[in-house]
């Protein structure tokens, strides 16, 4: 194919840099497997543009997902096609969707020999660029679950280089080499070396807690919230995951702290923070989370939820509400002052809730 080389370059800092090219373009074929494989076979039959095979491997990727028989030899014929100095970059389209390169890796005990060896010898390179929490990271640490051993190998290489801990590497790959039956138990067994000291363990639990992947952060956060009030690496990983970008990553911070939040200020204003984000998922895990430190009549906590029942979504009013009503059961009289208030307000749903609760829990003389 034509001009790769002499677009290596370019293509590199486009694809690295982050700019999605798929986000201006049309999505095509609506999710439809065959129409997503005719797309990406007419953007790889053009020439003079590398642009082209990032497009159709974005199409080919989505119509493995989607099942479709014939996508995982197109998107190897598109890989054997590339330039040595093109794989690491195009690694970078593989990485953009949350899954697209575990399909690929998925994919390559099928391909030909020559697309495996080439997939090593990228992931290989990574190492500077998996330094940083990014894709290229999350994109290593899944060649964890890659048949080919030459795969494995070298995402261990990549990751022990970027984070500068072989003991790391190993446990990731503990976890993310796990099959899907063993994935819960590897991850407990990594948890439980960390609870007995390991800090090998503890950090590999601290890079999952960030995983885009829901279940591989939520393994995580169950244990990095359990230890998060003793341990330091458990601390700082949810520091960090209440800080993401991603409302996911925060969302997942705010479960992690259910009702142990009060142990150290650190975790409580992670909490109290969470309940004013602009994401609606976070702030409502945070409220959830929150009504524990109110029934421990912690003050802050108490005007967190206070202030979240004039949340402008309905579901957050509520728990809010309820968080507060159930805290006048344990003596919360902060709690009990702001529904008698409530009880005579204008707002009339408010009124009414907070009356139910004040005559559930009436005041022992």
């Amino acid at each position: 194919m034509p001009n790769l080389t002499t677009a290596a370059a370019s293509l590199a800092i486009l694809l690295m840099a982050g700019i999605a090219v798929i986000a201006e373009t049309p999505e095509g074929g609506a999710g439809d497997p065959a129409a997503l494989l005719q797309e990406g076979l007419a953007f790889a039959a053009k020439k003079g543009d590398v642009n082209n095979l990032a497009e159709a491997a974005r199409r080919f990727l989505r119509a493995c997902e989607a099942g479709h028989p014939d996508a995982s030899r197109a998107l190897a014929d598109v890989w054997a096609t590339l330039a040595p100095d093109l794989r690491v970059p195009m690694l970078g389209v593989f990485a953009e969707e949350r899954r697209g390169f575990g399909v690929m890796i998925r994919l390559f005990p099928w391909a030909p020999d020559a697309c495996g060896k080439t997939l090593a010898e990228a992931i290989g390179q990574l190492a500077p660029q998996a330094a940083k929490d990014g894709p290229e990271r999350r994109l290593a640490l899944t060649a964890f679950g890659a048949q080919d051993p030459a795969v494995q190998s070298a995402a261990r290489a990549a990751l022990t280089a970027a984070i500068g801990n072989s003991a790391v590497a190993e446990e990731l790959a503990k976890i993310y080499g796990a099959s899907a039956e063993a994935f819960a138990e590897s991850v407990g067994q990594v948890a439980n070396a960390a609870r007995q000291g390991n800090p090998a363990a503890a950090e590999a639990l601290a890079i999952a807690g960030r995983d885009p992947d829901p279940e591989v952060r939520t393994k995580a956060a169950e244990w990095l919230g359990a230890n998060a009030g003793t341990d330091a690496h458990a601390l700082a990983a949810l520091q960090s995951m209440a800080a993401d970008p991603d409302p996911h990553i925060r969302q997942s911070a705010a479960f992690a702290l259910h009702a142990i939040s009060s142990r150290r200020p650190e975790l409580l204003k992670l909490l109290l923070d969470a309940a004013r984000d602009a994401d609606l998922n976070v702030r409502l895990t945070a409220v959830i989370g929150l009504a524990a430190d109110v029934i421990r009549r912690n003050a802050a906590a108490t005007d967190a939820l206070i202030a979240a029942t004039k949340d402008v979504d309905p579901t957050v009013r509520a728990k809010a509400l309820e968080g507060l009503g159930n805290s006048i059961a344990s003596g919360n009289e902060k709690a009990r002052s702001f529904l008698k208030t409530a009880a005579n307000g204008k707002d009339p749903e408010l009124a009414a809730k907070a009356q139910a609760y004040l005559k559930k829990y009436p005041l022992r003389k």
